[in-house]
């Protein structure tokens, strides 16, 4: 990712010189490079050109720096500021510092310090750190964090969170949820534009304020809060942003609008807007979607049902038969509530078909798409694909699994009362030390360890029956060249010695 630079200064000739610098390190983090000559002239090209980092003078005529930056930091996301200044500058620059600017630099400027400079400024816009309080960034941070908390489920400790995220100003006042969806994935730099140019339109017009971010590159929420807010309200902002992101040439987006409510009516209204947008699977892009009809009760057509069970059931037939194309054929007549329905359908049957016995994270539950974050119809199609495709190969995997330890095992049984190492073992049968110590115990419940001394301890009772036989001979005909080691596993396992064993079976 490429970040672009403005550099500021009311001394031509200084200007000039840290543009040529910056060109001439050849940055692969740098891409765009302006300066102009005023705190005055830095906010007119800001409305249009959206640098993430700001170099500038603390001292110009008109407009200081200071002052400047206290602009810019409400009209730009994300943005990184250092400041130049000369040694009897300590003043403006503790000033500067405590108006969020990151760093700064002595006159005159070294090129390696400046080198340096920027990329600690690189660093921190991909990291996002280093924001400072009432910009534009921090917004956008307490916009992630309320959209984060809204998406997980609803307990104390959620509510409690997001409480602490919601500013102060937006209680008692309207709020509605707008979420603006993208069939493709945006760049990182396209996704931040818009977020600039949805927060640019909060600042121009001050009838609202707003909060906004982007957890994935296909959607980006809003929070928008204002005194009064009704229908025409809502739809006129819509229809305005729907337009300012096509005339931008970003695609034709999709809208859901929630209705208007208290700050405390925030879940339900997110709800409302999550299906609202959901509609943009059905009926497509360039729309907007506001009180779409939510139904209560809904079901699956039964022929759906009864071939998606039977493929849960017999999920070879999905290798082998033309059943997906039927499902699939199925799946793109359905409503968005029956959509809905069948995701969850679909994702109840394959979990509850996977064994409990499992204890790690399969790839059949990690890989999972929120139903809201689908794009369109085709993104859905593909992903009930590609988790019953999952869970064939789960359970191809399981299958194989077993029959190897089958195996392992036969070679054990018949290999007890030689020298057996579990790394040996692996070796033999192409599987790592862990992979294997890890299925052993998933499929017989006992270590490798523990089902070895099993056998030896058996066998070693049957020994014990034979008169003939001492304790070092029947210690190394079940494996071990220690008597000591034989005897303390023997009582271990059994609770007496095999002395006292061998001696209680003659009736001594």
């Amino acid at each position: 990712m490429k970040f672009s630079v403005l550099v500021v200064d009311d001394e031509y000739y200084i200007c000039e010189n840290i543009c040529s610098k910056i060109k001439m390190m050849n940055m692969e983090e740098i891409g765009e490079i302006q300066t102009c000559y005023s705190g005055e002239e830095a906010l007119e090209i800001c409305k249009t050109y959206k640098p993430e980092i700001i170099i500038t003078d603390i001292k110009m005529g008109g407009m200081d720096g200071i002052e400047m930056i206290r602009h810019m930091k409400k009209i730009l996301f994300p943005v990184c500021f250092i400041v130049l200044s000369g040694y009897d500058d300590y003043k403006y620059v503790r000033e500067a510092f405590q108006e969020g600017v990151t760093d700064y630099l002595l006159k005159p400027i070294l090129t390696r310090q400046l080198h340096d400079m920027l990329r600690q400024q690189c660093d921190r816009l991909l990291n996002k750190s280093g924001y400072s309080r009432e910009s534009r960034s921090s917004c956008v941070t307490a916009a992630e964090k309320i959209f984060d908390q809204l998406s997980r489920s609803v307990d104390e400790n959620t509510v409690e969170k997001l409480k602490q995220e919601i500013p102060e100003g937006m209680d008692g006042k309207k709020v509605s949820i707008v979420k603006i969806g993208f069939e493709e994935s945006l760049s990182e730099q396209e996704v931040n534009k818009i977020i600039n140019l949805i927060y640019d339109l909060e600042y121009e017009k001050e009838e609202y304020s707003c909060l906004c971010a982007a957890r994935t590159r296909q959607k980006i929420e809003l929070l928008l809060c204002q005194d009064e807010m009704d229908e025409n309200v809502l739809l006129t902002y819509g229809n305005r942003l729907m337009d300012e992101i096509i005339n931008n040439g970003w695609g034709k987006p999709a809208a859901g609008i929630s209705g208007c409510g208290k700050i405390l009516d925030i879940y339900r209204l997110n709800y409302e807007c999550e299906n609202n947008l959901c509609y943009r699977m059905t009926e497509g892009y360039g729309k907007l979607f506001y009180q779409k009809e939510q139904k209560k009760t809904v079901d699956i057509p039964d022929n759906l049902r009864k071939s998606t069970t039977n493929l849960i059931e017999n999920p070879k037939l999905m290798l082998h038969t033309n059943i997906w194309k039927r499902i699939e054929g199925e799946i793109r007549k359905l409503q968005v509530a029956e959509l809905k329905k069948y995701y969850n359908f679909v994702l109840g049957l394959i979990y509850s078909a996977v064994s409990s016995s499992d204890k790690e994270k399969t790839d059949v539950e990690a890989e999972t798409v929120s139903f809201y974050d689908m794009a369109s119809i085709e993104q859905y199609v593909e992903f009930i694909k590609r988790k019953l495709l999952l869970y064939v190969e789960f359970l191809e995997k399981k299958e194989n699994q077993g029959n190897i330890m089958d195996e392992v095992c036969e070679y054990i049984d018949q290999n007890f009362t030689e020298k057996l190492v579990l790394s040996e073992i692996a070796d033999k049968f192409f599987i790592s030390y862990s992979h294997l110590s890890k299925m052993f115990h998933e499929t017989y419940g006992v270590s490798f360890q523990e089902y070895l001394i099993s056998k030896r301890m058996e066998y070693a009772e049957q020994l014990l029956q034979c008169p003939t036989m001492n304790l070092q001979e029947i210690s190394e005909a079940v494996g071990y060249n220690n008597v000591f080691n034989f005897s303390r596993a023997f009582k271990k396992y059994y609770g007496v010695s095999p002395t006292f064993y061998k001696k209680a079976g003659k009736g001594e």
